[in-house]
Formats: C-alpha cells, structure tokens, sequence
C-alpha cells in the first residue's frame, strides 16, 4: 500500500507547476515572449548589405 501511495505523490509532481491548462498557457506565453525579447535584444543594427552582386 505505501508503495502505490509513493508511486501517486511522485506522479503528481510533474503537475505542480501547473495545475490548470490556463496555467500551462501562462507559462508558454511566458516563455514566447521572452525568447522574443532575446530574439530582438540580438538582433543585428540597420546596415547595408555588403554583398557583391555579378554583372
């Protein structure tokens, strides 16, 4: 008994962090935007390109 009491704790752990699906879609977009705010944070400045083009 305190084995299959063990195995239901351990199992419920995972779940936590998120009890709801509203709280798994807060932590996506979470996550979204700060991948985008890195994403704009290393975006490289306005330059001209600096490629050759053939003739």
């Amino acid at each position: 008994m305190s084995k299959v009491l063990l195995m239901v704790l351990l199992a419920g752990l995972p779940l936590s962090g998120c009890n709801t699906v509203e709280g798994i879609g807060k932590d996506v977009k979470g996550a979204g935007e700060s991948m985008e705010e890195a994403a704009q944070d290393n975006k490289p400045a306005n330059r001209p390109t600096t490629h050759r083009t053939r003739w």
